[in-house]
């Protein structure tokens, strides 16, 4: 009897015009509706350089903290207290159950975290910031006989290359109505990410004091050696029949002059060192207040000589980069008022080259 009234009630579903087609909307706006949480699951990652990892709490709050302020700042019950958002613990279940289909309870934040919990407001304080010019996508989804959903998620740069592709499994969520009222009908249960391009990547890095993401191209000089930048600030200004590279900022407002130059050394390698110490030389005798000449070795394994002198209000670093079959004369020029600005970047590019 149960089975023929089961069939009755599809049969009259039909004839009374309840489609198959709007449960079928239904799955998918509740899929696409997950965009926040699962692009907050991938940000984590790369930010905390480790797999999804429920159980970590700088990973747990990192994911969190990302749904709250890049796609949730404006929701009613949070609050901009600048330089902070305030988001209630309501709030923050709500999208821990959506991220982590093993949640239960929040866990403690870290001293000195991204996140801070404050006991009288019983709220979760988060910093503001920019991700930057990134976008994420869902590219595909499909729907498993055990009510689960494979879903493909797609992050790319500000010119629409792919950076990184993450796959992730959904079940649904068991506190869809008690906590997230409904917002979120799935929790991420698993999540794989893979690198797209081997030539762009995002990081964070500190300008002026602040934490900022950014994303970076790598560029393959014809002179034997690579460099990272932020296309966004910096753009190569020479050509290659110029027997070097240079690089100035797009911002045709910036604070002049800024510029950071490579040109491979031709010399035997006996006399390298020697060039270095008269361009040293030169510049004291030229008016500048040249300091001491430290030496390191960069992450790719070239070893680097540096001495930065001062004349005017500008500040003048002369590199020298030594690998295994190339040396390079780096010279990088910013206002000293930008020290913590263009300075900054600029030390960073230098501490991306490697030979290749």
């Amino acid at each position: 009897m149960k089975r023929i009234i089961a069939v009755l009630m599809v049969l009259s579903m039909l004839t009374m015009g309840v489609p198959l087609a709007a449960a079928n909307e239904t799955r998918d706006s509740d899929v696409e509706a997950m965009l926040p949480v699962l692009d907050s699951v991938m940000y984590a990652m790369i930010e905390c350089n480790r797999a999804y990892s429920p159980d970590n709490s700088e990973y747990f709050w990192t994911t969190l903290a990302m749904i709250a302020v890049n796609w949730d700042i404006d929701n009613p019950l949070s609050e901009v207290v600048d330089p902070e958002l305030r988001v209630p613990r309501r709030l923050m279940q709500e999208y821990a159950a959506a991220a982590f289909a093993n949640y239960t309870d929040l866990l403690p934040v870290e001293q000195d975290g991204l996140v801070r919990y404050d006991e009288a407001w019983d709220a979760y304080f988060v910093g503001l910031g920019d991700k930057g010019d990134i976008e994420t996508r869902i590219s595909g989804y499909s729907f498993l006989e055990d009510g689960t959903v494979e879903v493909e998620v797609v992050m790319s740069s500000f010119d629409e290359v792919e950076l990184y592709t993450m796959t992730a499994s959904l079940e649904p969520n068991p506190y869809a109505d008690a906590v997230t009222g409904g917002t979120y009908a799935y929790s991420v249960s698993e999540a794989i990410l893979s690198e797209s391009s081997p030539d762009y990547r995002i990081r964070s890095i500190m300008r002026e004091g602040d934490e900022e993401e950014i994303a970076e191209v790598r560029y393959y000089s014809p002179y034997g050696y690579q460099i990272w930048y932020d296309p966004d600030l910096m753009e190569r200004t020479s050509s290659d029949d110029d027997g070097y590279d240079e690089f100035a900022p797009i911002d045709p407002d910036a604070l002049m002059p800024v510029s950071l130059t490579v040109v491979p050394v031709e010399a035997a390698a006996d006399e390298i060192d020697e060039l270095f110490h008269e361009a040293v030389a030169d510049h004291r005798a030229g008016g500048w207040d040249m300091g001491e000449i430290e030496t390191g070795e960069l992450d790719g394994g070239m070893s680097f000589a540096v001495c930065e002198g001062v004349s005017d209000g500008v500040v003048v670093r002369l590199y020298l980069l030594k690998g295994v079959s190339q040396a390079y004369s780096v010279t990088a020029v910013f206002p000293e008022e930008a020290t913590e600005g263009y300075g900054a970047r600029l030390d960073i590019m230098v501490g991306t080259i490697a030979e290749g």
